[in-house]
């Protein structure tokens, strides 16, 4: 049997020391996998989540702590097959301000991370909050 591909989003969630926070940070990853069924799919993506848990020590000397929380969505990819321009997640839903959602060029994440690959998140914070 042929190996399918699979789209998985990964919930992670940050939590610094023992604090208890009233609005949590997550971040939802999603990742592209083969497997040759749903079954082995859910254990690969699983594996997968929990390979992205690690701790580090923030500016504060505070321990940093990325917990994987579980799936939110597996899916199998319709055709399966992967190739320039492949579609990996549709999603319809209604809004207020359709053009809204639509970023420049510029503010893409890529080239967002692009601009600021040398600086401290200590820089990124201040100008945001410069912002407001």
């Amino acid at each position: 049997m042929s190996e399918r591909w699979y789209v998985a989003t990964i919930i992670t969630q940050c939590k610094v020391a023992d604090a208890d926070q009233a609005s949590w940070t997550l971040d939802e990853q999603i990742c592209v996998l083969q497997a040759a069924n749903g079954e082995v799919a859910y254990d690969k993506a699983v594996q997968l989540g929990k390979s992205t848990e690690h701790s580090y020590p923030n500016s504060n000397g505070d321990e940093v702590r990325w917990t994987f929380l579980g799936l939110n969505n597996l899916e199998e990819l319709v055709g399966n097959s992967i190739t320039d321009g492949t579609e990996i997640r549709s999603r319809l839903f209604e809004s207020d301000n359709p053009s809204g959602l639509v970023r420049h060029k510029d503010n893409l994440l890529v080239n967002w991370a692009e601009r600021n690959k040398n600086r401290t998140s200590a820089d990124i914070l201040n100008d945001a909050a410069n912002e407001c």
